[in-house]
Order: C-alpha cells, then structure tokens, then sequence
C-alpha cells in the first residue's frame, strides 16, 4: 500500500494513535505516523534520507507527497 494512502486509513481509524511500518523492500526504510489533537507528527526515512513533519493533516500530507516526490520521482 502507498505510504499516502496509509496515512489517509491512518486519520480515519479512530482506535490506532500511532503506526509504524515499512515504506519500500528496496532500501532501509520505515516511518512512524502519530497523532496529536488535530495534527499528526510523521518521521519516514528511506536509505538515508528522511524527513520529519508535524502539522495539520492536510499540509502534512502535501509535504509528505513532496518528499516522496524528490525521493522516487513520481
């Protein structure tokens, strides 16, 4: 599943506060998605590269695009 449409399942779950996972087999990678009130915090990391973002969903959600955006190109 697209790192994106976790974090959109994320939101949405009214029981999960917190999720980790795997962003990609091909490279070291994992992220960690928190809620806080009407925010959420994410830390991602892919082969070196990472990005740590808190903001409300909607902006984290663009700077997350950007981020993997500059990572893989899409």
């Amino acid at each position: 599943m697209h790192l994106i449409e976790k974090l959109r399942r994320f939101k949405d779950d009214q029981n999960e506060l917190e999720l980790f996972g795997q962003i990609t087999t091909r490279k070291k990678s994992w992220f960690k998605f928190v809620k806080y009130e009407n925010n959420v915090y994410i830390h991602a990391y892919v082969g070196g590269n990472k990005v740590k973002i808190f903001d409300t969903w909607e902006e984290a959600e663009k700077k997350l695009k950007m981020w993997i955006n500059m990572l893989f190109g899409h």
